[in-house]
């Protein structure tokens, strides 16, 4: 499944003070602040972590990435450390989290700064989940719609859910023998979250792709996931400071991360099917 991962970059805010006009003006640098951000689930059997800084305004130039932090994940009994890939810039602990618990993933800098967050991944409890796929054929063009449904979990209340789709192809070029990957998400392009009601209520969500060339070999992999509160509200901001052009940025994301920025939250992955189109 291909997650996405955001990379959050704050800056300071910078306070200056006079006691009359013609004093000289002190400047403080402002501290860096660590950022987290992180998605874990009882599905894998790694936890991968980011952790970045912010850039002040003022001072020294900073890394983004921070690759000497002591980073750790506690259940509140056990607490276990990550280590540091450089190759892909993550923290990474080989083991698999359990659902229904709470975790604490905390970062400590070697110059004193530190940052932590906590989640309780959501439990793992069958879902009733049914989807349809019906296509509109124009010429040498194809047009797919996609529906899922599923119903919310009972008793259960205070359910999230986030889905999307994508549809992925290879297009070929028979002359030069060489090939272009290709991964377009369909509409909504961004995913769509869904808050349930615990009543054993059907659920419903609509896809529809543009408009895409007939004969290519196509498929398309659905997403379901129950998501935590944090991960709910994170999507939430980002869904509403969505602007819709090529060139947008996020602003005001939410953060669950004491003493930094980011997020870091919890889900259970119930279905990522690669469907043959063809």
């Amino acid at each position: 499944m291909k997650y996405i991962v955001w990379i959050l970059i704050f800056s300071s805010v910078l306070f200056s003070s006079c006691e009359e006009l013609d004093s000289d003006i002190d400047i403080k640098e402002a501290e860096s602040k660590i950022i987290l951000n992180g998605f874990m689930t009882p599905s894998d059997s790694v936890v991968k972590i980011n952790v970045y800084q912010t850039q002040p305004t003022l001072g020294q130039s900073l890394d983004v990435y921070v690759r000497d932090a002591r980073l750790t994940l506690s259940d509140g009994i056990t607490t276990d450390t990550f280590l540091y890939l450089a190759d892909e810039s993550v923290y990474i602990l080989n083991k698999r989290v359990s659902s229904n618990t709470t975790y604490t993933v905390r970062a400590e800098l070697p110059d004193g700064r530190w940052a932590e967050a906590s989640c309780t991944t959501p439990d793992e409890q069958p879902l009733d989940f049914t989807y349809t796929i019906d296509s509109i054929v124009n010429g040498n063009k194809i047009e797919y719609t996609v529906k899922m449904n599923w119903t919310d979990l009972s008793p259960k209340a205070n359910t999230y859910y986030r889905t999307d789709a994508e549809m992925y192809y290879l297009i070929i070029d028979t002359l030069t023998q060489t090939y272009q990957f290709i991964t377009t998400e369909l509409i909504p392009n961004i995913a769509e979250i869904n808050k349930g009601t615990g009543l054993n209520t059907q659920m419903e969500v609509v896809y529809k792709s543009n408009k895409e060339v007939r004969f290519v070999e196509k498929y398309l992999e659905l997403h379901l996931l129950m998501i935590d509160e944090d991960y709910y509200q994170f999507e939430l901001t980002k869904k509403s400071n969505y602007s819709g052009y090529p060139n947008y940025e996020y602003s005001k994301l939410y953060s669950n991360v004491k003493n930094g920025f980011g997020i870091v939250a919890s889900y259970n992955n119930y279905v990522l099917k690669p469907l043959n189109l063809n």
